[in-house]
This record gives structure tokens, C-alpha cells and sequence, in this order.
């Protein structure tokens, strides 16, 4: 019966691993420093978005988010006025999707909300400050 389990096991994580799609932040330019990573990032998530099982890894670093090439959308958010907010990472019809930031410290500059997840399932956030 224990290897019974143990095979069932087996085969549910390895198909969760072997479908999952891994982006590396450096292969669209994301690289950590002091320049503005926003318009990197945003690419990075487009293409991100055409899978339905992906994972962004970041390298351990310092990564610093402006305003100028955040992406605006108007938004309700509870506890805020209503209006156009500036997003760094607009998380929007995703499906099963990681960001792992391996350490690493996001910087957002300006008044921009840095995240916002909607129409979307199964989303996780781990390893960044």
C-alpha cells in the first residue's frame, strides 16, 4: 500500500514539474543594478502569460521598479480612491504562474502599485524582500 501512495506521489509531482514553463529574468535583460527593470519585466511577463504553467526566476540582486513604463489601468482597490493606478506587475488572466525572486529585494520607486493580481489562479509569490 506505502508504494502505491509513494508512485501516486511520484506522478502528481512530476507532471506538475515537467509541464511547468522556467523563464530566467536575465534572458529578457532584467538584471539587477539600479536601472529601472520595469519595461524589461513587462515583456518578460507577456511572454510568461502565453503559458499556462510558468515560473519567472530572478537572480539574487537588487532590482529597482520605476513608474514611467508601469502599465496603467483604472482600478477599484478597497481602502483607495478609485482611479488610473500605475502597475509594475499587472498579473491579469494568469494561470498557474510563479515569481521567484531567490532572494532578492524589489525596489519600487514613485507612486505605483506594485502588484496586482486579477482574473487569475493559482499564483505565487516566494523569496523576495
Amino acid at each position: 500500500m506505502r508504494i502505491i501512495y509513494f508512485l501516486a506521489l511520484a506522478l502528481l509531482f512530476s507532471n506538475a514539474v515537467i509541464g511547468q514553463k522556467q523563464f530566467n529574468a536575465v534572458d529578457f535583460e532584467l538584471s539587477p543594478g539600479g536601472k529601472d527593470c520595469t519595461g524589461e519585466l513587462i515583456n518578460a511577463l507577456n511572454k510568461c502569460k502565453e503559458y499556462k504553467n510558468a515560473e519567472l526566476v530572478f537572480p539574487k540582486g537588487e532590482y529597482h521598479f520605476y513608474p514611467d513604463f508601469g502599465v496603467d489601468k483604472y482600478c477599484f482597490i478597497s481602502n483607495n480612491d478609485e482611479g488610473m493606478k500605475r502597475i509594475i506587475f499587472p498579473l491579469i488572466g494568469f494561470e498557474n504562474f510563479t515569481i521567484d525572486g531567490r532572494g532578492s529585494l524589489f525596489i519600487f520607486h514613485g507612486f505605483v502599485n506594485p502588484f496586482i493580481v486579477e482574473n487569475s489562479s493559482n499564483i505565487t509569490f516566494k523569496d523576495f524582500f
